[in-house]
C-alpha cells in the first residue's frame, strides 16, 4: 500500500513526494503553518531510514578494513 510504514523504506514515490513537498516553498510554508502529522511522521521515518543506510555503509567499510 502506498505510504504505509512497512513499504516506506523502498517507496521511491514517497521519497520523491516528500522531497518535492519539502523543497516547494509555499507547500512547506503551508505544512508548517497548519501542521500535518502524516508529513512529519513519514518524513521522520524516511530520515531514519537514510541514517540507517549511512550507518550500514560505515559498518561495511570498517569490517572491510579489518579483513
Amino acid at each position: 500500500m502506498f505510504g504505509d510504514e512497512e513499504s516506506l523504506s523502498g517507496s521511491q514515490e514517497m521519497v520523491i513526494f516528500l522531497t518535492e513537498l519539502s523543497n516547494a516553498y509555499y507547500s512547506l510554508k503551508f505544512v508548517r503553518e497548519t501542521g500535518n502529522e502524516a508529513y512529519y511522521k513519514y518524513n521522520k521515518i524516511l530520515l531514519l531510514n537514510d541514517r540507517r543506510q549511512e550507518l550500514n555503509e560505515e559498518i561495511r567499510k570498517v569490517v572491510y578494513e579489518l579483513e
